[in-house]
């Protein structure tokens, strides 16, 4: 393959099925050009007209705003119809992509929610699902907004993040006492302490009591349905409450 290289950052244009420019990978591709400029060994691909431009529209905008030469190189076989052919291949930007990002740019909200992770050793994922479901108190709101506006760096931690974290520590309460860290497990207690009726002091008992009917199935409802049955052991009718159904 023939690489090419000029400042002339005009002479390239883009297809309608490019993807748009995403300022923040732009950014993330010019803090790794400044470490290091790849930009000969990963050029930009052009179709045989020339010009128009096949993979690679980020970095040229990053080599732009650096005023860094770019090194392109034309494929002979692609036209411009084949812009969409190699976007929909090409590896998108992961929530820890932008999470990464957003903290090197020291967004606030991004860097809390860092703090929050190291602080109790979760990931990126468990974090942001355990900050939304204990501080929100609409479920829609939470299956819709769980995380909204995070890759356009407009993501908020929530003021107030109490709740998160004494969901966590009763948590760490409930695996000592049941021998049990399940994915499945953990999000079916997600669920259940969603519910105003729900009491950990009530289940932490009842687990410490019969830890070894904690058997995860790998499934959360399926996993609701077996904590209920922990929860209301022994318990009047009255008493009882139900997670998975209404009775």
């Amino acid at each position: 393959m023939n690489i090419k290289r000029t400042s002339d950052y005009g002479m390239f244009k883009t297809h309608p099925e490019n993807r748009k420019i995403n300022s923040a990978h732009v950014d993330r591709i010019k803090i790794s050009l400044s470490k290091k400029s790849l930009m000969k060994d990963l050029p930009i691909l052009v179709a045989r007209d020339g010009r128009t431009i096949i993979d690679g529209q980020h970095r040229l905008e990053a080599a732009r705003q650096l005023q860094y030469p770019v090194y392109y190189a034309v494929a002979e076989d692609a036209t411009p119809e084949d812009v969409g052919l190699i976007n929909s291949v090409a590896k998108q930007w992961a929530q820890s992509d932008y999470f990464e990002h957003y903290c090197v740019k020291k967004l606030p909200s991004y860097l809390r929610l860092r703090d929050f992770m190291r602080t109790h050793g979760l990931t990126l994922a468990w974090a942001v699902k355990i900050l939304a479901k204990t501080t929100m108190a609409n479920q829609a709101v939470v299956n819709a907004g769980i995380y909204e506006g995070f890759t356009r760096g407009t993501w908020t931690y929530p003021e107030n993040d109490f709740a998160a974290h004494q969901w966590i520590e009763n948590y760490e309460k409930f695996k000592s006492a049941a021998g049990c860290d399940a994915a499945s497990v953990a999000n079916a207690l997600v669920t259940m302490s969603r519910n105003p009726s729900f009491s950990w002091e009530r289940l932490l008992s009842k687990v410490s009591e019969f830890s070894g009917k904690v058997r995860p199935t790998g499934k959360a409802p399926t996993d609701v349905v077996m904590l209920e049955e922990i929860y209301n052991y022994h318990m009047k009718p009255a008493q009882r409450v139900y997670f998975s159904r209404h009775k």
